[in-house]
């Protein structure tokens, strides 16, 4: 479950930035699912561990889990609010109030992901 998360008031004077942070973490993910050697040397040195049955048992749960389009589920946020309930957010009641997947659509529409994930499969 990964989450990026601003403002709304964020989003709507900054939505350049918010899509160019989420242009990147597609690029990253599109790396690791497709250069398993350079995503085993960040794992090891973020982990501070080099055993290589542990890196490729974390790769592969991590290229298993980590979504290729990267929209917020409901669900997921419905779970951590059962953990950390916010005062006035219903979790039945997430979208649009609190979760906005409107840059990963349109950068889905624009076939951005698509493209980042044909060109690193080469």
């Amino acid at each position: 479950m990964n989450v990026m998360a601003v403002t709304r008031e964020f989003l709507q004077k900054n939505p350049d930035t918010v899509e160019r942070v989420i242009k990147a973490y597609i690029e990253a993910v599109g790396v690791m699912n497709h250069d398993k050697e350079a995503t085993l040397k960040v794992l090891a040195k973020y982990f501070k561990r080099s055993d290589p049955n542990f890196l490729d048992e974390t790769y592969s749960l991590v290229t298993k889990f980590t979504e290729k389009t990267p929209r917020v589920d409901t669900r997921n946020v419905a779970t951590v609010l059962e953990f950390e309930p916010v005062k006035g957010v219903d979790p039945e009641t997430l979208t649009p109030k609190v979760i906005d997947n409107s840059v990963v659509d349109k950068l889905t529409k624009e076939g951005f992901i698509e493209k980042v994930f044909a060109k690193v499969g080469r």
